[in-house]
């Protein structure tokens, strides 16, 4: 598991209201972002091209109990790195209800180039 390790994450469920923040976030990820998430809700955490297809990811993979794979091109804010794809993998503590949703981003390092 180690070289999977800077890629995960870790979000907690809360219900009524729902409320998604992230528990865990490897450091690959803070990297990619340009900052660490952890503690705040995912609607403030949030980095990526299309914020309502995100909190579709997380709607399925919590209403649907649901495995949700999803792929975005999008850019590190250090233009050095790029998402490749993030597996959703839905939790549960009771068998019923989704209350955890492990992550993984899959970043892939881009060298510089150049001149540039």
């Amino acid at each position: 598991m180690k070289p999977w390790l800077p890629g995960l994450v870790l979000v907690d469920i809360a219900t009524q209201p729902r409320r998604i923040t992230y528990r865990v976030v490897g450091t690959a990820v803070c990297e990619h972002r340009g900052f660490d998430p952890t503690g705040r809700p995912v609607q403030e955490g949030l980095y990526g091209n299309l914020r309502d297809e995100i909190l579709e990811n997380y709607r399925i993979a919590i209403d649907e109990k649901s495995i949700v794979f999803d792929y975005d091109a999008t850019p590190s804010r250090s233009g050095y790195a790029r998402e490749v794809g993030t597996l959703f993998l839905p939790l549960s503590s009771d068998d019923q209800t989704v209350d955890k949703i492990l992550i993984y981003q899959d970043i892939e390092q881009i060298l510089a180039m150049p001149g540039v």
